[in-house]
């Protein structure tokens, strides 16, 4: 269906953390590919970090529009 997955340890405390490829074997169990396995706990999370600092940036409009010069009256 196009829908990415993301997995997440959940943890709570620094005890609880698994490494990426700890979680990555977890979803290759469950018969998903190993390379997207391997983006569920890395290249989709960046990509969702990176799309929030965008909307952090002056300019700022929506999703493919921003604004490139703001003329002087």
């Amino acid at each position: 269906m196009g829908v990415p997955f993301i997995l997440s340890s959940g943890a709570e405390d620094l005890y609880g953390l698994r490494s990426p490829r700890d979680l990555a074997s977890l979803l290759a169990l469950m018969d998903l590919d190993w390379e997207l396995a391997l983006d569920a706990v890395s290249e989709e999370p960046l990509k969702i970090v990176e799309r929030n600092r965008q909307k952090l940036k002056a300019g700022y409009i929506s999703p493919g529009v921003r604004v490139v010069e703001e003329g002087t009256k």
